[in-house]
């Protein structure tokens, strides 16, 4: 149809050409693409079509760019492809014409293939061909260019991530938006793959992105139960998602009150997110934690191998929500370079 009926929040009115659809790896994107296709093609060569029910507008024309793959023959490398059959539906395309795309120009660095992409969609949009692409370009949905053009919509197939199981849920129901763009290590645990090989890729994801509340997205936030202020994100010593808590200095030494001193047990500075398998080695007396250090490379966790050299391993600051702390808590003075919670 040449009007893809949205709710009030997405769609205002304008016809909509054209339709970018996100999803994560297997979330069905391609799938949908194809059936779109072939029940266009069904329906005018009057066959029964897959769906309860369907509305179409009669096409001159269906174009398709699905497989990407080099051309031996002509001595094509996979983006000459791409762009040759891009460069066929640009001169063929018109008013009565279905484009269908998948993950186009993804034979290229990734910034030709954003722009690449953004400008074809913006000559499909102005020749009011009705066409779907298929893509994992998030940088698309925040363009300028994009962004006015009232013809286009922005789709994705929605996956939850069920943490407690360590699975993902493909509920194939479209909703408007790219949703989230970071997903491909989730898909990749969820395989079960080789865990060094899954750590490394994200500590690599992390400092690439540098925004771990991207990374959070599909991971729903926890405070911790001994401090609200303190979020259970990552672990502060290799960056791996934070299971636990710990206490630098232990519960067991807390008075009635719940003070060690004057300091109490839960106060956020001595608390700190760690993962399962550094907790363990805490407690199993291989790593002792003797505090947090400022540093000139800022702040930083004090951290002794047992039978080992002390070293200091740069701590991802834990992430404290913005909450006052309580008036009888003393943050620590501002000219202590030092925290030893042995002094308590």
């Amino acid at each position: 149809p040449k009007t893809v009926m949205l709710d009030p929040a997405v769609h205002d009115g304008h016809d909509v050409n054209g339709v970018l659809l996100y999803g994560i790896n297997s979330s069905g994107k391609s799938s949908l693409m194809k059936s779109i296709g072939l029940a266009v093609l069904m329906a005018q060569s009057g066959f029964f079509v897959p769906a309860s029910s369907m509305k179409f507008s009669l096409f001159e024309s269906i174009f398709t760019r699905i497989v990407s793959r080099d051309n031996l023959q002509k001595g094509l490398s996979t983006f000459a492809v791409e762009m040759l059959e891009l460069k066929n539906i640009f001169n063929r395309a018109g008013t009565r014409s279905l484009v269908l795309g998948d993950e186009i120009s993804h034979g290229t660095e990734t910034l030709s293939g954003v722009a690449i992409v953004a400008s074809a969609i913006m000559k499909l949009a102005k020749t009011r061909s009705l066409f779907l692409f298929a893509t994992h370009l998030h940088q698309l949905a925040s363009m300028q260019e994009l962004r006015r053009l009232e013809n286009v919509v922005d789709l994705h197939l929605s996956v939850e991530y069920d943490e407690a199981q360590d699975r993902l849920v493909f509920n194939r129901v479209l909703q408007p938006g790219s949703g989230s763009s970071v997903y491909g290590l989730e898909f990749a645990r969820s395989l079960h793959m080789d865990p060094e090989f899954l750590d490394s890729a994200n500590h690599i994801r992390k400092r690439l992105s540098n925004d771990f509340d991207e990374l959070e997205l599909l991971v729903k936030k926890r405070t911790s139960k001994y401090n609200k202020e303190l979020y259970v994100t990552t672990c502060v010593i290799c960056g791996a998602k934070a299971e636990d808590v710990h206490h630098i200095a232990e519960q067991g030494r807390a008075d009635a009150r719940g003070f060690i001193g004057h300091v109490p047990v839960n106060h956020r500075h001595n608390l700190v997110p760690l993962c399962r398998e550094h907790h363990r080695e805490i407690h199993e007396g291989k790593l002792k934690v003797k505090g947090f250090v400022m540093t000139s490379n800022g702040l930083e966790l004090d951290v002794e191998e047992q039978l080992a050299k002390p070293k200091a391993v740069k701590a991802e600051v834990p992430e404290v929500n913005d909450v006052s702390a309580p008036e009888n808590v003393p943050e620590p003075p501002v000219n202590t370079t030092s925290i030893d919670m042995d002094d308590f």
